[in-house]
């Protein structure tokens, strides 16, 4: 885990849409590409080989927020919610 700061709520979601578009990138078109954000510049940009997953593997985020479930259609993930509110289903 890293040390960092954390960044402010809003940010944090400008972050993940930055990190999400340049995993989506990487791992669906072919040859280089640049990506300059708010938060990431990545200049030439590749990733080989391929994974066999069309058009990317299944991209899963792990979170304590609960307004993570509005998130837009293009960050829209696995969420794995963990909260203090949720209660644990006590008849399974």
């Amino acid at each position: 885990m890293s040390r960092a700061p954390q960044k402010r709520h809003d940010d944090r979601y400008i972050v993940a849409d930055e990190w999400i578009t340049i995993m989506k990138r990487l791992r669906s078109e072919e040859g280089s590409f640049h990506f300059k954000g708010k938060h990431f510049n990545v200049p030439n940009a590749d990733s080989e080989p391929k994974p066999l997953q069309s058009p990317y593997p299944l991209i899963m985020n792990a979170t304590s927020a609960l307004p993570v479930a509005v998130l837009p259609p293009n960050m829209r993930a696995l969420i794995l919610l963990s909260s203090p509110h949720l209660k644990p289903n006590k008849h399974r």
